[in-house]
């Protein structure tokens, strides 16, 4: 099947909005998707921003097809059904699994009012947050200069200053995953992560029909504040895969 046949297809069951192909959705709406791969009713395509493959398997037997197809390049992917992670962990079983609760804002939801203090200002960001950002992020993968000078640059992005001080930022990711969300440790407990998620919201949606976040099954806290900032869990858990090719942990 030729590859513009294939995004037809993509297209018409992205169209069905169902909750669980928000990650795929996303990336097409931004434009950032190649190589789609279909099998029966099964597909997958690659984010051309962070090189991960995104696949939404029906079954098993279609799922193998499709990692046959995409294996020459297969690293870091996502998995929209997590009955079927058994499947990828026995095909590879040097991989790196982790899993994730799905929360999806779409642009038809209510969302809630985004009101800014008046000791407050919410700016886009640029360049001159990066230090702020490098100390207060300190996630192993994502946590570094070059990825985050991408993000700023790249966008959307806002940061949150509290009576003239940088106090909270917000990112996406580059496969499109809202966050992360990052408060200093001396403006906590105060709303400030929820206002500016709730202004983020609105950036997001001018762009996308729908905004996601992934969220790990015991991190109660950000999962209050996804639910606060009007998302809503789609009842899915997905996971993130890294195939640890030569024991080597993947990241584009």
């Amino acid at each position: 099947m030729h590859e513009l046949d294939n995004e037809s297809i993509l297209l018409t069951r992205l169209r069905e909005k169902r909750p669980e192909h928000a990650p795929l959705q996303n990336v097409v709406e931004r434009g950032c998707h190649e190589a789609v791969g279909i099998a029966g009713d099964s597909f997958c395509i690659r984010d051309r921003l962070s090189g991960y493959h995104l696949f939404a398997a029906a079954d098993e037997l279609e799922l193998d097809v499709l990692f046959d197809e995409t294996e020459p390049n297969l690293d870091t992917f996502l998995l929209q059904d997590s009955r079927l992670i058994g499947t990828a962990l026995l095909r590879y079983p040097k991989a790196a699994a982790a899993e994730y609760h799905l929360y999806v804002l779409h642009r038809e939801d209510p969302l809630p009012e985004a009101v800014v203090r008046a000791e407050d200002d919410i700016v886009p960001l640029d360049a001159g947050w990066l230090p702020f950002m490098l100390e207060r992020y300190l996630d192993p993968e994502f946590g570094h200069e070059p990825y985050l000078a991408d993000r700023i640059r790249r966008g959307p992005g806002l940061g949150l200053l509290h009576r003239g001080e940088r106090a909270a930022f917000v990112l996406q990711h580059k496969n499109g995953e809202v966050g992360p969300l990052v408060v200093d440790q001396r403006f906590r407990g105060h709303g400030i992560g929820q206002e500016l998620m709730k202004r983020f919201n609105r950036e997001l949606l001018q762009y996308n029909s729908c905004a996601y976040g992934l969220v790990k099954p015991e991190n109660l806290a950000s999962a209050g504040m996804m639910a606060a900032s009007g998302y809503h869990w789609t009842g899915h858990s997905i996971w993130w895969v890294c195939r640890m090719r030569n024991d080597i942990l993947y990241l584009p």
